[in-house]
C-alpha cells in the first residue's frame, strides 16, 4: 500500500539515568533530505540518520534529539572563540573613541553574544546510546503510522480517479471508432471536387487521402493509455516508495491524453480528452504527496 509524506512521532527511553527524547516530523519532499539536531557524537548521529534512511524512502525528515541526565539539562558550552572576538573589538573601539574601563564577566553576560551556546554532546554509555536510538524507534513508528494513514486516503482518491479515467476512455475509444474512415472519405470527396476535371492519378489520390486519414487514427494511444492505467492500478496496491513511478507513469499517460486529442478532430472525444487530462492532472497533484 502506498504512503504519504507528512507524519510526526514522538519517542522516549529511559536507562542508567539518561531520558532520551526523540521528535520526528517529515514533510512532502522530491528525495529523502534528513536533518538530525541535538547533541550527540557524529558516530551516534550517522546512527539515528540510517535508523531514518531505513524506515523512510522520501521526504523532508527532522529527527530532533532531547536528552536529560540525572533530572538536568544536557551540558553546554559557551562559544569562547565569539566572545574573544567580541571582547577584542570592544577594546580596540575604546581606544579609538578614548573611552576606559575594562570588561568583566557582567559585561559579558549582558552582551547578546554571551547566548551563542552550542549543546555539548555528552559521553553516553552504550546502553545510552541504545536508548536514544531506541526513542528514534520509536518515534519512526508513530511517522509510519500517519504515512500509512495518510496513503489510504489518496490511494482512495486514486482509485475513483481510475475508475473515472476507464470510463471516459471507453468514450474516446468509441467515439473515434470510424474517425480514420469519416475522414478519408471527406479528404477524397473534397479532392475529387477540387480537381474535377483535371487529369489525376486516382490511385495516388487514394495513397494520399488515405495516408492522411491515418494520422487521425488514434487506435495506438487509446491502448497504450489503456496500458498506462493498468500500470497506475498496480502502482497504487504496490507496497514500498512508489511515488516518483506514480509521476512518471502519469506524465507518460498524460503525454498519450494530448496526442489523442490533436489527433482526433471530434467534440465528444474532445470532451472526453479533456476530463481525461483533468484526472490525470490531479492524480500528479496526489502523487507529490506519496512516498
Amino acid at each position: 500500500m502506498i504512503r504519504g509524506m507528512t507524519g510526526h512521532g514522538r519517542g522516549e527511553a529511559q536507562v542508567e539515568g539518561l531520558r532520551a527524547c526523540a521528535d520526528v516530523r517529515t514533510v512532502n519532499h522530491r528525495h529523502l533530505d534528513v536533518e538530525v539536531r541535538g547533541p550527540l557524537a557524529p558516530a551516534l548521529e550517522a546512527q539515528v540518520r540510517t535508523l531514518a534512511e531505513q524506515r523512510l524512502a522520501r521526504g523532508k525528515v527532522d529527527v530532533c534529539i532531547a536528552l536529560e541526565a540525572g533530572g538536568s539539562a544536557a551540558p553546554v558550552r559557551v562559544n569562547k572563540a565569539v566572545l574573544h572576538a567580541v571582547v577584542a573589538e570592544l577594546r580596540e573601539l575604546g581606544r579609538e573613541v578614548g573611552a576606559s574601563g575594562e570588561l568583566t564577566l557582567d559585561h559579558l553576560a549582558l552582551l547578546p553574544w554571551a547566548r551563542v551556546i552550542e549543546a555539548a554532546a555528552p559521553d553516553l554509555s552504550v546502553p545510552q546510546s541504545g536508548a536514544v536510538l531506541t526513542a528514534v524507534r520509536h518515534a519512526l513508528d508513530g511517522v509510519v503510522l500517519l504515512r500509512e494513514r495518510e496513503g489510504r486516503e489518496v490511494a482512495t482518491d486514486l482509485r475513483a480517479r481510475l475508475a473515472s479515467l476507464r470510463e471516459h476512455l471507453a468514450q474516446v475509444r468509441q467515439a473515434s471508432a470510424g474517425a480514420p474512415a469519416a475522414h478519408f472519405e471527406r479528404l477524397r470527396a473534397r479532392l475529387v471536387d477540387l480537381l474535377a476535371g483535371a487529369e489525376i492519378d486516382r490511385d495516388r489520390l487514394a495513397q494520399e487521402a488515405a495516408a492522411l486519414a491515418d494520422k487521425s487514427d488514434a487506435s495506438e494511444e487509446i491502448v497504450r493509455l489503456h496500458a498506462y492505467l493498468d500500470r497506475l492500478d498496480e502502482l497504487v496496491d504496490a507496497d514500498g516508495a512508489t511515488g516518483k513511478r506514480l509521476e512518471f507513469t502519469l506524465q507518460e499517460a498524460l503525454r498519450e491524453a494530448n496526442t489523442i486529442g490533436s489527433k482526433v478532430r471530434s467534440f465528444d472525444v474532445g470532451r472526453a480528452v479533456i476530463e481525461i487530462k483533468s484526472d490525470l492532472e490531479r492524480m500528479r497533484e496526489q502523487a507529490a504527496n506519496v512516498e
